[in-house]
């Protein structure tokens, strides 16, 4: 990030005076900007300590309170030993029904005297003993005797243990039309004179607002809460709002220590967590720390708009400071972009002794000495320019003298032969097709449009076939677009000649060659491509590596092969067209294919032109 910071700030277009108003800026800001984030990095943390403490305390003297409640009730439900009346009642077993409704009545009116007129917060209690279901409430409701009592568990642990048993929040049960939600303290009653022998069930439904109200006491934020679940991960309070209650839980489990901090739902949240063992119950606290650093967050934010501020003002003072002082130096800068627009008759006037007069007077002497330099650089450059015409030119006649002695003697040593076979008219008809070839060539002087090519070829092939007779054969297939484009003479004719000499001389089967010509999207290619048994892999290899890397053939080298040969005629194409242009070479199937790609005949006349 800083390299690329660097970068922008090094680009031409940024003057002294952005850089300097820059890093002056940075050197302000920064310091203000990492003091002011540590501050608050050090403050939020011991914010969120804090208050993870205090959250911590907070959910321990919950867990007092609740205990204490708990405990309160459980003993509160031993006081149904102390009425003799109630006891005897569930002792006795009645055999008529006046016996039966005179104990049910009797062991209500002892549940209403003994618990629902003790306590506000207690609805109804219920006594389950021998089958029979008693109840006595602050609501008038009826039983429901159908209600399957033994199948619940809070029922089924109270005959197997004297502890206290609690359950979780739930809507009244044993009666039709249940109206409230209330939790429950469920013991065992044992007999008094008969030790172990069980009377039945007693069941307490307290009023849920009771412990609702001793945990509203704790407040957690709106975006916080508080979470209190039993053994069974049933929930008895839970004030938290659009939380997944058992991903809290898994938390809770996960997080061992007093407190943590954890992250719902993409936000980061205090939590702590603890264990009441007498009824087995978690509570479990959350609070937003976005909450607790909101006050820190809007100082901070405060704190950078102050920092902000200072820094512009002291900015633009600056900036009238450094323009005031720079001025001198950007008018040398002004002068400089004159100069390179090619504006050589500047000049410095102010005179100064300081080090931007020295850097004035330099700068006027600088300008005098490229004026002197660049009227010799010119002369240079011309010379050197004419200079490197004339090889070039030099070389591309050397290669047309190798060019037409290498054709002449081909096409003489042919009309000879014939003429030594007594085939005196087709000797005749060759001698005017190769008077017909000179004169052409002659005329041409060494650049000649395709449709000349093409006729100086047919007139080659049309000699050659009169040579080899049936053994030769050729087709030519040129684009009529393309016959106006002008190109170096003899392109086609010493790949066609090397085709015949590797061919019709060195095998007796027939040779054909086709010659067609194809336009790409940024070239056009002419296609030659033969039969005649093909290049060797390793002699392949050579040839296209010399003609990458743009060889030609002495004039010795030349005469020993017979010919201009391929890496000439690749070498003039590239002299003339460039170096991405020229000869193609590829040998597959017993036969080989020589591309000829040149330039489109529009883009080369625009680039001709520029």
């Amino acid at each position: 990030m800083i390299q690329k910071l660097y970068a922008w700030i090094q680009k031409k277009h940024n003057s002294i005076a952005f850089k300097l108003l820059l890093i002056t800026s940075l050197l302000i800001l920064c310091p203000v900007v990492i003091a002011s984030t540590i501050s608050y990095s050090q403050y939020t943390k011991n914010l969120e300590q804090k208050s993870a403490e205090s959250n911590y305390q907070n959910i321990v003297q919950l867990s007092y309170s609740l205990n204490s409640y708990l405990d309160q009730l459980f003993q509160f439900s031993g006081t149904i030993y102390y009425n003799n009346d109630m006891i005897n009642g569930l002792e006795s077993h009645p055999d008529s029904i006046y016996g039966k409704l005179q104990k049910e009545r009797t062991i209500e009116e002892q549940l209403s005297e003994t618990f629902i007129n003790a306590r506000n917060d207690i609805l109804s209690t219920y006594i389950i003993s021998n089958n029979e279901i008693y109840r006595a409430g602050v609501y008038d409701q009826d039983i429901d005797y159908s209600t399957d009592y033994k199948a619940f568990s809070w029922y089924q642990k109270a005959l197997k243990s004297n502890a206290a048993i609690y359950v979780p929040t739930h809507s009244e049960e044993f009666v039709l039309n249940p109206q409230h939600r209330v939790f429950s303290i469920v013991r065992r009653i044992n007999s008094i004179r008969k030790t172990g022998e069980l009377l039945g069930v007693l069941k307490i439904d307290a009023d849920y607002s009771t412990i609702q109200s001793i945990c509203d006491k704790i407040q957690m934020g709106a975006d916080g809460g508080l979470l209190i679940e039993d053994e069974n991960e049933s929930i008895i309070y839970s004030s938290v709002v659009n939380k997944d209650c058992n991903e809290l839980n898994q938390l809770a489990v996960k997080n061992k220590n007093k407190y943590s901090t954890v992250t719902l739902q993409g936000k980061p949240y205090l939590m702590s967590s603890i264990n009441m063992p007498e009824s087995n119950w978690t509570i479990i606290s959350l609070s937003s720390v976005d909450e607790l650093n909101q006050s820190a967050t809007q100082t901070r934010n405060v704190t950078f708009l102050i920092a902000l501020l200072c820094s512009a003002i002291a900015i633009i003072i600056l900036l009238f400071f450094i323009r005031s002082f720079l001025n001198p130096l950007l008018k040398i800068v002004k002068l400089m972009k004159e100069v390179q627009t090619g504006d050589l008759n500047v000049f410095f006037p102010e005179k100064r002794k300081d080090e931007i007069g020295y850097l004035g007077s330099s700068f006027n002497k600088m300008i005098r000495q490229i004026n002197g330099m660049m009227k010799e650089n010119t002369d240079l450059v011309k010379e050197v320019y004419e200079t490197k015409l004339l090889q070039n030119e030099a070389q591309i006649n050397a290669l047309y003298s190798q060019i037409k002695p290498h054709f002449l003697f081909n096409t003489l040593n042919m009309i000879s032969l014939l003429i030594r076979c007594n085939k005196t008219d087709v000797a005749l008809d060759s001698i005017d097709k190769l008077s017909d070839l000179l004169r052409c060539m002659t005329h041409f002087d060494r650049e000649i449009t395709v449709k000349e090519e093409i006729n100086l070829l047919n007139a080659y092939l049309s000699i050659q076939s009169t040579r080899y007779h049936d053994r030769l054969a050729y087709s030519i297939d040129i684009d009529e677009r393309l016959y106006s484009f002008v190109i170096p003479a003899l392109t086609f004719q010493p790949v066609v000649e090397n085709t015949i000499v590797h061919g019709c001389e060195r095998q007796k089967a027939k040779t054909d060659i086709t010659i067609t010509s194809q336009i790409n999207q940024d070239t056009i290619e002419f296609r030659l491509e033969d039969n005649a048994g093909g290049i060797d892999a390793e002699t392949l290899a050579s040839l296209q590596e010399k003609i990458g890397r743009c060889e030609y053939e002495s004039g010795r080298d030349a005469k020993e092969k017979g010919g201009v040969g391929l890496l000439n005629v690749n070498k003039r194409l590239k002299m003339k067209f460039g170096d991405e242009y020229g000869l193609k070479i590829d040998s597959a199937n017993g036969g080989t294919c020589v591309r000829v790609v040149l330039p489109k005949p529009a883009e080369w006349e625009e680039k001709r032109n520029a």
